[in-house]
């Protein structure tokens, strides 16, 4: 019976030391399961700062453009209001001589039939 006991000790230990080995390998397994879940979080961190920084120099850009336009907008009616005025002034010097033409021959006319 001792032959049986010494392999029934053997076949314990072994079993024992199977058990350790796994449940070493499982806290590895898990520590390394955890390091690498934890450079995961940080890299996310990391791309969603820099997803928020792009998206603040994109809005800043749109920004920009936009009050470029508003510029471009408004220097282009003071251009419009200029040539509009420049316009009516010179409608309004073209309508006083034909205004004075009118009366000229008008003039020339009326001495005409004295």
């Amino acid at each position: 019976m001792s032959i049986f006991h010494d392999m029934l000790g053997s076949a314990k230990d072994s079993a024992d030391e199977i058990r350790d080995r796994a449940e070493a390998w499982k806290d590895f397994a898990e520590d390394k399961a955890d390091a690498f879940k934890g450079r995961a979080e940080a890299r996310l961190d990391d791309l969603k700062d820099i997803a928020g920084e792009r998206s603040e120099k994109l809005m800043d850009r749109a920004e920009d453009m936009t009050d470029k336009a508003r510029d471009k907008a408004d220097d282009m009616k003071d251009m419009i209001r200029d040539r509009a005025g420049d316009m009516k002034d010179m409608i309004r010097d073209r309508a006083g001589d034909m205004k004075d033409l009118v009366e000229n021959k008008a003039d020339e006319v009326r001495n005409k039939l004295r």
